[in-house]
């Protein structure tokens, strides 16, 4: 298994080496000064601070209900979240997402050799850092981490056998 990851951890860094061209590379030096990304979360906060509605946020699509033209969502989750469904939603949103991390690190102990079970447990904590600086559940992506998340959670039902 330490092979395994091994490999995963080799490949990861050369695909970093490969796909470092100037524009990656100037994204990488720029890190949190990405001014675009900024504004818009600023503009977001802006519109869900007049808008007045804190619980239940500006509504579910309403992200640029100022006619913000930049993106149609926060490019950040948790703040799209935020925005949209108001500190509620949040709330719900983060108690489902660690139940889930809950579920298979419960998983994990049952069975410590499970391979997709480490894999949801790996695309979780890659999901809720990348979760900062986009909106993850606008892609595709987000259908095949929940698949997998499933298959994990439920590895040991009848369903799977």
């Amino acid at each position: 298994y330490k092979i395994f990851y091994i490999l995963i951890g080799l490949f990861f860094i050369i695909y970093l080496s490969i796909d470092i061209n100037q524009e990656t590379s100037n994204k990488f030096l720029i890190g949190i000064k990405d001014t675009p990304r900024f504004e818009l979360m600023l503009s977001g906060f802006k519109d869900w601070v007049e808008n007045g509605n804190y619980i239940f946020g500006l509504g579910v699509g309403n992200f640029n209900i100022s006619g913000n033209s930049i993106a149609s969502h926060a490019h950040n989750t948790y703040l799209n979240i935020l925005f949209e469904n108001g500190i509620a939603g949040l709330f719900f949103y983060l108690v489902f997402m660690f139940s889930i991390f809950i579920k298979l690190l419960n998983k994990l102990k049952e069975d410590k050799n499970s391979h997709i079970v480490v894999s949801g447990i790996l695309l979780w904590i890659a999901n809720m850092i990348l979760s900062l600086g986009n909106t993850s559940y606008h892609h595709e992506n987000a259908l095949l981490i929940t698949m997998i998340w499933i298959l994990a959670i439920n590895k040991d039902k009848e369903i799977l056998k």
